[in-house]
């Protein structure tokens, strides 16, 4: 079996697409990688993830892309595999892991080559790929956001590097050295910093009763005791009117005038309130005569 021959070969051909002939690369379906968002404050830790989705029926093996990620907001401690990578026996790997990655300052490389032309043990259907674990820098600003974009791993900034990849590749290499290289589609990820905000106060809203007391300058003589409106008959009209005037915090409404809060002072206490409008109400309802209103 040539495993370690294929993950080297993966890596050259796919970035350079210089193989030798007897070695294919064919362009095919395409993946979905996604980087995935958190929201923390400075100074706390975040999580991402890596995830692909949509692997053809063929399956994955081999991965190499690198991600961007601003190293003046957040440092990254970690990158472990997602639960996409299946666990291989030694014996059918031909190196001791088949995912290799470093961290640098603001970028991290990632390989994967699984190193068998078993497909039990190919990338398949979707999952988490990787997981990326690190921290805000403590004196981040409320609302910035510190990228993490996939990018080509541009080798010739490496000590012994020549290589330059122009893309990030995905693909599949077989048991004849053919190399099928998947089309990504790429979504970036953030780690957005949170502020300090306190919670939004939660004003209940208002509920308009009638007042206890309605204070009022110093009232004149009735002509009717209950006649609000002042239009000589005493009825419901005269109970609304009263219980609007109550109603009103502000002012006086229209057609409430001075001799008819006089006349609205049923219990003649020099105070117009739910008292008068209760006694209002059991005039009408025929409780009381009308000889009671005006006398306290």
């Amino acid at each position: 079996m040539k495993t370690s021959k294929l993950i080297a070969g993966f890596m050259a051909a796919a970035v350079a697409a210089t193989m030798a002939a007897s070695v294919i690369v064919t362009a095919a379906d395409s993946v979905n990688v996604t980087v995935s968002n958190d929201k923390v404050k400075a100074g706390e830790d975040f999580t991402l993830t890596v995830s692909i989705d949509g692997i053809p029926s063929a399956g994955m093996n081999a991965c190499d892309f690198g991600i961007e990620y601003d190293s003046d907001l957040v440092s990254v401690s970690s990158v472990t595999k997602g639960e996409l990578i299946p666990q291989v026996p030694d014996s059918e790997l031909a190196v001791s892991d088949p995912l290799t990655t470093n961290i640098e300052d603001g970028f991290i490389s990632v390989i994967y080559g699984v190193g068998t032309v078993d497909p039990a043990y190919y990338l398949k259907d979707s999952g988490v790929f990787l997981t990326i674990k690190g921290t805000v820098d403590e004196k981040a600003e409320a609302g910035s956001k510190a990228e993490f974009s996939i990018v080509p791993i541009n080798r010739t900034e490496k000590p012994s590097g020549t290589a330059v990849n122009k893309n990030t590749y995905f693909g599949l290499i077989d048991g004849d050295e053919n190399i099928t290289v998947y089309t990504p589609t790429i979504t970036d990820g953030y780690v957005e910093v949170l502020g300090d905000e306190n919670p939004t106060e939660t004003t209940e809203p208002e509920t308009t009763e009638p007042s206890e007391e309605k204070p009022t300058e110093t009232l004149g003589e009735a002509t009717k005791y209950g006649d609000v409106d002042c239009n000589g008959t005493i009825e419901v009209n005269d109970v609304v009117v009263l219980n609007m005037y109550l109603l009103d915090t502000t002012s006086n409404i229209p057609g409430v005038t001075a001799q008819g809060l006089a006349n609205a002072d049923v219990e003649k206490d020099s105070v117009i309130n739910l008292v008068d409008s209760g006694k209002l109400i059991n005039f009408l309802a025929e409780s009381i005569e009308e000889s009671a209103l005006g006398k306290s």
